[in-house]
């Protein structure tokens, strides 16, 4: 392909896309766009949960077997008391979502964390009461047994509702300035001044209304 194909293809290019932002941003069209943009703002998704703990636990080393009782209940006072070793437990939750309209990220937290009060394995204590609150129902992640969960991953479908928002956003001010600003697009502001719509040579008494420097037709 040589230079004049490429450049008449790419002068092809840049006025099919002239054409269609021209189309889009019609001044006919302000009120649509308007409409639009408030339907997207209305899919604000801003959203962060905050942690949640639902109970904490008191997790008894009782010769060997564990013993599962609910911080401040009678069961706990009564074995701590006795001068049995335990950890103290808790289980937490948080996450949720991100993004500038749409949400364009989710992060999922889980976490079961707490401290030994006397000689205590704080991983089989862990496990313990993974089983323990498993077995009362709770839905909880496998590998939560054994340790953390932090997720964090991409939300594509935001990320195309922010890409459409933004989109609409720029037609919407496009449209708004055809329609309470005049102006004049830069072909005719450089006919008036004497140029080339083109290349901006000087055109000013050519016998002819075709451009020397670039073949552009300037009537």
């Amino acid at each position: 392909m040589d230079s004049e194909q490429r450049r008449m293809l790419m002068d092809r290019w840049y006025a099919f896309w002239r054409g269609f932002w021209r189309g889009v941003t019609m001044p006919g069209l302000v009120l649509v766009w308007g409409i639009a943009l408030a339907v997207i703002a209305g899919m604000v998704m801003i959203r962060v949960r905050g942690c949640y703990i639902p109970v904490s636990f008191g997790v008894f080393d009782v010769d060997g077997t564990w013993v599962i009782t609910e911080n401040g209940d009678d069961e706990f006072f009564r074995l701590e008391s006795e001068g049995r070793a335990f950890a103290t437990m808790w289980y937490g939750s948080r996450g949720g979502t991100a993004g500038l309209w749409g949400p364009t990220w989710t992060r999922h937290v889980e976490e079961i964390g707490g401290y030994p009060r006397g000689s205590v394995d704080m991983a089989a204590a862990r496990a313990a009461l993974f089983d323990h609150m498993l077995a009362d129902g709770w839905r909880l992640d496998p590998l939560l047994r054994t340790r953390d969960i932090n997720r964090t991953g991409v939300n594509w479908a935001g990320h195309v509702i922010n890409a459409a928002s933004l989109f609409v956003l720029c037609a919407f001010v496009g449209s708004a300035r055809r329609c309470f600003v005049k102006t004049m697009d830069r072909r005719t502001r450089r006919l008036l001044a004497g140029e080339c719509p083109k290349c901006r040579y000087a055109i000013a008494g050519l016998p002819t209304p075709v451009c020397p420097e670039c073949g552009e037709r300037v009537e």
